[in-house]
């Protein structure tokens, strides 16, 4: 008789968990879907920004912050910038008559940190708050969350399940112009 009850309260948990718990997960999977979208067009929409502008200033990485924000979870936004730099090839390099009529393309790297201390930075050369790029540079742009979203907070819970980094975009591109 212990048994049979036992098997009865085993049946209304699991009923519980399949009528009530898992549409609750996949309500909050298709709400963050819809944020997840959400993030990835705003990205794309700041990064033509900066690759119709050719430059970033503090106020436009705010509202882009602020306009991720307002999903209801913290991200981390980071960015690269690759300078691209042409080097003419000479046969001599002491002599300007041996111009070899080709060039050598050279890149160096800025990280987000360089980036955003020059930007946020107390550098005095820096009057009108931007960090330009040249026509040409490649800029990219990665976002990713800092916190559990809801369903993943309830799947660790009950299930065990963990994914890492469920909102992750990285877009990036070439700057077109340079309108500073």
């Amino acid at each position: 008789m212990l048994d049979n009850a036992l098997w009865n309260v085993l049946a209304i948990i699991v009923a519980i968990l399949i009528m009530i718990i898992f549409p609750i997960i996949n309500a909050f999977e298709k709400e963050e879907q819809i944020i997840r979208l959400n993030v990835l067009s705003e990205t794309d929409m700041f990064l033509d920004t900066i690759k119709s502008k050719g430059y970033i200033d503090r106020q436009d990485y705010k509202d882009f912050k602020r306009k991720l924000d307002e999903n209801g979870y913290i991200f981390d936004v980071v960015f690269e910038h690759e300078k691209v730099i042409f080097v003419p090839v000479y046969g001599d390099p002491t002599v300007a008559d041996t111009f070899t009529h080709s060039v050598k393309q050279l890149s160096e790297i800025y990280t987000d940190s360089e980036i955003k201390d020059y930007l946020f930075g107390e550098d005095l050369s820096n009057t009108e708050n931007i960090y330009k790029m040249n026509r040409g540079d490649r800029f990219v742009v990665t976002v990713n969350t800092k916190t559990k979203t809801k369903s993943e907070k309830i799947k660790t819970m009950l299930l065990g399940i963990h994914k890492n980094n469920l909102f992750y975009v990285k877009l990036g591109g070439t700057i077109q112009n340079e309108t500073y």
